[in-house]
């Protein structure tokens, strides 16, 4: 597959208007659809992103008691988000290149289902192939066919490369449910590999897998889950609140981001 047909980059006049014409969003949305992902490279401003690391650095791998972080595979760790400075910034939860075509998937009601940091650390194996959640029904048919509910908008807090790794996607898998599903094969995948300052959405039912990390270098990638307004994660978090944001930082947000949490419940 052509890297054109699922990486994206806005042009000098979208660019000056900061979001995408209606015309690419058709077209990203009708990719992402397709292939069940997409990738944006300079999205977010790499300072940015600079910022977000060194709070990583600070907030997660270090021994704060206030985060709670589990396994999620070889080297692999997992910790849900606490929405604070800078991880709450309006233009990363409610980003103007990214909102409409969020809009167009979901519905404009759309809301935050989940916010977490997955790290994958040097010597991590690949993962193994998966759907971040079930079949929402047992009549594949029907799942096979209907539209997106969830999708998950993927953030590198490193520039990413085939010796860091990052995440391979299988295209089309998530309209491919069924019961006799065998391993799909490895040439029909794609890595997806944006620039530094760059993301990626997949569906909430492609099926993909984090790739090794070659490197000597910490992978972490924050994932924000949108969804439409009905769905929830009930199949990931136990009774670990999916999202982790403050009274406070949920006040100093925009009207357009604060109704992303309409359904969740403030701490502290």
């Amino acid at each position: 597959m052509n890297i054109e047909e699922y990486m994206f980059v806005a042009d000098a006049d979208e660019k000056a208007h900061g979001r995408f014409s209606e015309s690419s969003v058709d077209h990203i949305c009708a990719q992402m659809m397709k292939i069940g992902a997409v990738g944006f490279n300079g999205i977010f401003a790499t300072e940015f992103i600079d910022q977000l690391y060194s709070a990583y650095v600070e907030q997660y791998e270090s021994d704060r008691p206030d985060v709670q972080a589990n396994e999620v595979g070889d080297r692999r760790r997992q910790a849900v988000t606490r929405l604070e400075n800078p991880f709450d910034n309006n233009n990363l939860l409610s980003n103007s290149y990214l909102t409409p075509v969020l809009q167009h998937l979901l519905g404009d009601d759309y809301i935050l289902a989940s916010s977490v940091l997955v790290t994958s650390y040097p010597g991590a194996k690949d993962q193994h192939i998966h759907r971040d959640y079930p079949p929402l029904f047992d009549d594949y048919d029907i799942c096979n066919t209907m539209p997106t509910y969830a999708v998950t908008l993927s953030i590198p807090l490193v520039l990413l490369s085939p010796l860091t790794g990052t995440t391979r996607v299988y295209p089309g898998t998530h309209h491919n449910n069924s019961t006799d599903e065998g391993p799909p094969t490895l040439g029909n995948s794609i890595s997806v590999l944006p620039d530094y300052g760059g993301c990626y959405l997949f569906d909430a039912q492609v099926r993909h897998g984090g790739t090794a990390n070659l490197s000597d270098l910490f992978r972490p990638i924050l994932y924000l889950v949108f969804a439409r307004s009905w769905w929830r994660d009930a199949y990931n978090f136990g009774c670990v609140h999916p999202v982790n944001i403050g009274a406070s930082s949920l006040a100093g947000l925009s009207d357009g981001t604060r109704r992303l949490f309409r359904f969740c419940t403030p701490t502290g």
